[in-house]
């Protein structure tokens, strides 16, 4: 546990900062009326709004913060509000300096918040995952409605939730969920709907699907339906318990799971203080393009420090595991892992400079939206959930 908190601090520290030209804060819509003292009434920026409301938290007595759970659900009526959004450009504020000690107090938050999630129940497990997606899949939302596009949010969600149960609890029928989803969503885009649909409408909602819900949903097939099972369970537990803590049966794919999301943000310190201290190379000099615009900022030698992190963790988490030939699978899966990361990172990265936004939003002090701390665990878990059976000893 302190390992992992102590890496998600330093995850947080060299947070969403440095890698776009500017930020955007997409918390704001276009304008709002508010009625003065003399009954007159006159429309604000919702930047204004943003402004007054962020000082009046800073003056909040640090000994009264915002309860988490009101902050996550005033967090998903702001992002479902997104609609009224016209334009990311007319309904900017100006971007929050925050300090290093509230980004490492985050950091070190998440680290224990995802470590007892990771060893929670199947059902915890399962809940936080879907309470997770359906704030990533708001703010890329909320980010393509302020590009134009018009998707179908309400049957993503549902969808969602209806993934990830499949994921939990009929892991059989889980790969069905996505193509029957899709079959729905263009159901209702023929039949609900006044006029046709374009084709970013319908794109951006499945790929809302796919990269938000469909992706992330193999952490919940991975860590509570596994492909392998453990003969003998290493301990018991009281009935009680069981509703809140893992199955002993699956403490090996919990362990598993533990390593591989610390081996996931570990490369992302691994690649930011490489590349501040050795790079020089740009990932266009490499013939890496696209994956330069997208961020100007990462570089080669960025990227190898990043891949070195995750093998040299994943080669600890191989040999406290009892890997066969742990020296050999450990740095393989944390190099597999830290490139698949990379390929989240990126993504996540192109979608904000298509968007033109430097965060997806700003639910995390320091750190940005959810989805800009998740982005490279999405693409993680389907390559997890192939490797781990054939590593793991029988």
């Amino acid at each position: 546990m302190i390992l992992v908190s102590l890496a998600w601090c330093a995850h947080g520290l060299v947070g969403p900062t440095v890698w776009h030209h500017h930020r955007i804060n997409l918390r704001q819509s276009a304008t709002i009326e508010s009625s003065s003292s003399d009954g007159s009434s006159s429309r604000l920026s919702r930047g204004e709004v943003a402004s007054k409301l962020n000082r009046a938290l800073e003056e909040q007595s640090p000994h009264k913060p915002l309860e988490p759970i009101s902050r996550y659900a005033v967090y998903i009526r702001e992002l479902w509000r997104a609609n009224e959004t016209r334009s990311a450009h007319d309904c900017c504020a100006p971007p929050r300096s925050t300090s290093l000690r509230s980004r490492a107090t985050t950091g070190v938050g998440l680290g224990i918040v995802f470590t007892a999630w990771i060893f929670s129940s199947d059902a915890a497990f399962a809940l936080g995952m879907a309470a997770q997606a359906i704030v990533a899949q708001l703010e890329y939302f909320r980010m393509a409605i302020a590009s134009g596009a018009a998707p179908a949010r309400r049957i993503v969600v549902c969808s969602s939730l209806a993934m990830l149960y499949a994921a939990c609890y009929a892991p059989s029928l889980h790969e069905l969920v996505f193509p029957l989803a899709g079959t729905w969503i263009m159901l209702w885009f023929l039949l609900m709907r006044p006029n046709c649909s374009s084709i970013n409408d319908i794109s951006t909602t499945l790929m809302g699907l796919f990269y938000t819900a469909y992706l992330p949903s193999w952490w919940v097939r991975l860590r509570c339906a596994p492909a392998w099972e453990t003969a003998v369970p290493p301990f018991h537990v009281h009935p009680f318990l069981s509703y809140l803590v893992v199955d002993p049966a699956k403490l090996s794919t919990a362990v598993a799971v533990w390593w591989t999301c610390l081996g996931v943000a570990v490369s992302d310190i691994g690649a930011y203080f490489g590349g501040k201290r050795f790079g020089t190379r740009s990932l266009k000099s490499i013939g890496l393009g696209a994956a330069a615009k997208a961020s100007p900022n990462k570089t080669l030698e960025g990227a190898l420090s990043g891949f070195a992190a995750s093998a040299a963790v994943a080669t600890l988490g191989a040999a406290a595991m009892r890997w066969p030939y742990w020296p050999l699978a450990g740095p393989l899966y944390g190099l597999l892992v830290s490139m698949v990361a990379l390929v989240g990172d990126l993504t996540a990265s192109m979608l904000k400079r298509d968007g033109d936004v430097k965060d997806f939003g700003d639910l995390l002090p320091g750190h940005g939206g959810l989805l800009d701390r998740l982005d490279g665990f999405i693409f993680v878990p389907p390559l997890a959930y192939c490797l781990l059976p054939k590593l793991l000893p029988a």
